[in-house]
């Protein structure tokens, strides 16, 4: 079976005919694709801590964050971090530090208040 890249998933050879031919095929493919070996991605977990590293912005995970990585199992191995809530706590307004606004600008503290609530 053909490879459309070095390494890659294997494709069935009539597939790779249809596709010349100029029918439309249309690919499935499960999420570990992208973790094959050659692949140089970094899995789902691999990339949330990227995530976390690049905006830590001087500040430690917070309680809910913790809870959300399960950063009080001591043992990395037995920790089930829950990396979508994870990433979704990032835009939260004091993670983002644009809760400062002053009250005499009326306009920004609409903003706040949006955020807020």
């Amino acid at each position: 079976m053909p490879e459309l890249v070095s390494n890659g998933p294997r494709i069935p050879v009539h597939l790779m005919n249809e596709v010349d031919t100029g029918v439309v095929v249309v690919f499935f493919c499960g999420a570990g694709i992208s973790t094959g070996d050659g692949s140089e991605l970094p899995s789902f977990a691999e990339l949330v801590d990227h995530v976390y590293e690049a905006n830590r912005m001087g500040k430690d995970e917070d309680e809910v964050e913790r809870e959300a990585l399960h950063l009080d199992e001591p043992d990395p191995g037995l920790r089930k971090p829950q990396l979508d809530k994870a990433l979704g706590l990032l835009e939260r307004p004091e993670r983002l530090g644009c809760c400062s606004a002053s009250k005499s600008d009326p306009s920004e503290s609409k903003h706040i208040n949006a955020l807020e609530h």
